[in-house]
C-alpha cells in the first residue's frame, strides 16, 4: 500500500480535474502539527489541498487465513472498492479513480490458495496505483 513517506521526486499524483501533478520537492517536517483522521463513507478517496490531489486514507484490509468470496467483497467494499461488474461467477471491483480492477471468483466455497494470493496481489496493485 502506498504511503506519503514513500513519495519520490518525479512521482505523479492525480488531481481532481484528472490531470497529474509531478512531485517536485519533498520537505520532511519534525514539528507537531494538528492533523485529522477521518473516513469518507463508502469511498476512501478524496482530494486535498489547493492543488486538489487525490489521496486514499490508510484503510486497513485484514486478510484472514481463509475467506469466502462474499467476505472478500464485503471487506473490499468497506475499504472503498465498488463492484463495477458482475458477470457469471466473477465480480470486478475497483476504487473510484484508478483503472485497475480486482476480480473475485464468486463460488460458494472458500477461495483456493492460489486464487486468494492473486486477489491479494491485485488489491496491492490497485492501492499502489492510487498512491502514485
Amino acid at each position: 500500500m502506498g504511503r506519503s513517506r514513500n513519495l519520490r521526486i518525479g512521482d505523479e499524483i492525480r488531481r481532481a480535474d484528472d490531470t497529474w501533478a509531478k512531485v517536485e520537492s519533498i520537505i520532511q517536517r519534525s514539528e507537531d502539527a494538528r492533523v485529522y483522521n477521518f473516513e469518507i463513507e463508502d469511498n476512501h478517496n478524496y482530494f486535498v489541498g489547493q492543488s486538489s490531489l487525490l489521496v486514499h486514507n490508510n484503510c486497513d484490509i485484514f486478510w484472514k487465513t481463509k475467506m469466502n468470496p462474499k467476505e472478500v467483497v464485503r471487506m473490499l467494499k468497506k475499504a472503498g472498492f465498488e463492484v463495477v461488474e458482475q458477470s457469471g461467477s466473477h465480480a470486478k471491483l475497483r476504487l473510484p479513480g484508478p483503472g485497475k480492477y480486482v476480480t473475485v471468483s464468486m463460488h460458494k466455497k472458500d477461495i483456493l490458495k492460489d486464487a486468494y494470493k492473486s486477489i491479494q496481489q491485485q488489491v496491492k496493485a490497485v492501492l499502489d496505483d492510487v498512491a502514485k
